[in-house]
């Protein structure tokens, strides 16, 4: 079956996940060769999607919004 989880054990592989593949994207791929983990924060930041009901970012409980790398990429 299936249960919802929450916490940084679970972020943890995602945003691992979503770092490769935005290194991939980046410098094996040559968009972005000098892509480093400032810039890496900072493209994550940006693409992060707000969720319902929160008003305040960075929020001290769920910091940027919900990971989305698609939307940190570079259009």
């Amino acid at each position: 079956g299936y249960e919802s989880v929450t916490g940084t054990s679970f972020a943890t592989p995602f945003v691992t996940g979503s770092a490769a593949l935005l290194m991939q994207w980046g410098i094996v791929d040559g968009r972005d060769p000098f892509l480093f983990g400032e810039k890496v924060k900072a493209y994550f930041i940006r693409g992060a999607r707000p969720l319902p009901g929160i008003t305040q970012y960075p929020n001290p409980e769920i910091g940027y919004g919900a990971l989305c790398v698609s939307d940190s990429l570079p259009v």
